[in-house]
């Protein structure tokens, strides 16, 4: 069967190159992914604003907005047809007011906003650990720890300023200033967030490998987790206005993510002239390359084959792009169009340095 079709964009529409391959890797023993998006995730509603309260309205005047807006918005007042948008907003003042009532919740709500939650064990575990932390309270400044290292970093939609202190540490504690102006910064981004990692709090120094206290990483957004990360040594100068241009720099990687593989059948049609490659001197004489990575969720040693290819995706991100096929949900029509494909191609560790060598 020859794929035909006009002109549906792969690679951001804008290459006019005289050969097009389309790579596939067989995964079916690795990777994770997580639902392709069809549209932008609501931003949640600032608690402030649900409430419709001033930042530093009182204990009382928290309590007097929530009984009026309660009663006003109840959802037992709604009719039938506006009955489940009216437990929605009943759910989102409740949800604001269980925040802003308690002093404790309402301080890290103000510190770090809807990701306050993150922090929450983060002080109740530092007494245990010593309780010295040079960034205590800081308002945008992120504390990492293993208990909250996942749940911050994991599938995270912002670009990650990681740096690495402890007390007692002379450089250290003169980059307070920095970071609390840095992490006041982020905090009116839309994207960007900061970390620092108390080294006397917990092992992931180790964990990060760094060479010494001070190291800063850059991690892009949307990074797999389960101890697989990309990250990338930050080395210019040390001004909050210099790291934050630097993080808004990091590109997000060329990589898309797909529940069915009909979708890269689609694609596949929608570009001209696309020929299958019969050998690998023919992919080496390629201008741009379209990886298609069969994964399954569930497989722990993928993840590492997924950061690998987030990595060449940065590198070769005008030449290479990625996109991940969902195996536990999908069937996979693409082997129609390549019967052959998978006794071609070398073992996933393999391609990815032909890759590097071939179209870098």
């Amino acid at each position: 069967m020859m794929m035909k079709g006009t002109n549906l964009p792969i690679f951001r529409g804008h290459f006019l190159v005289p050969l097009w391959v389309v790579i596939v890797i067989t995964s079916l023993l690795c990777c994770t992914a997580h639902k392709s998006k069809d549209g932008a995730e609501d931003k949640p509603e600032d608690y402030y604003a649900t409430l419709g309260i001033a930042r530093y309205a009182s204990s009382a005047d928290v309590k007097k907005a929530y009984r009026k807006l309660s009663l006003e918005n109840h959802p037992d007042k709604a009719g039938p047809d506006e009955a489940f948008a009216a437990a929605k907003k009943f759910h989102r003042i409740s949800e604001a007011y269980e925040v802003l009532s308690k002093i404790h919740t309402r301080r890290l709500y103000d510190l770090y906003g809807h990701d306050f939650l993150h922090m929450e064990g983060y002080f109740e575990e530092l007494p245990k650990r010593g309780g010295r932390e040079l960034y205590r309270y800081k308002r945008g400044v992120f504390l990492l720890y293993e208990r909250n290292l996942d749940g911050l970093l994991a599938k995270s939609p912002y670009t990650w300023i990681l740096t690495f202190a402890q007390p007692g540490c002379g450089n250290c504690e003169r980059n307070v200033p920095i970071y609390s102006q840095l992490g006041e910064k982020t905090m009116e981004t839309e994207n960007i967030r900061l970390a620092v990692v108390n080294c006397l709090m917990s092992n992931l120094c180790h964990y990060f490998g760094i060479h010494h206290l001070g190291q800063v990483f850059l991690l892009p957004p949307e990074q797999e987790g389960g101890g697989y990360w990309d990250k990338r040594e930050y080395t210019g100068p040390l001004r909050a206005d210099a790291l934050l241009e630097a993080a808004k720099q990091i590109p997000a990687p060329n990589m898309q993510e797909v529940e069915s593989d009909k979708v890269v059948e689609k694609q596949l049609a929608g570009i001209t002239g696309v020929k299958r490659p019969v050998s690998l001197e023919r992919v080496a004489a390629a201008d741009v390359a379209w990886l298609v990575n069969y994964h399954k969720p569930s497989c722990l040693s993928c993840r590492q084959a997924k950061s690998e290819l987030r990595q060449v995706s940065h590198q070769l991100r005008e030449k290479l792009t990625i996109t991940f096929v969902n195996c536990d949900i999908s069937v996979h029509y693409i082997w129609a169009y390549m019967p052959t494909i998978s006794g071609i191609m070398p073992p996933t560790s393999l391609l990815l340095r032909f890759l590097a060598k071939q179209l870098h």
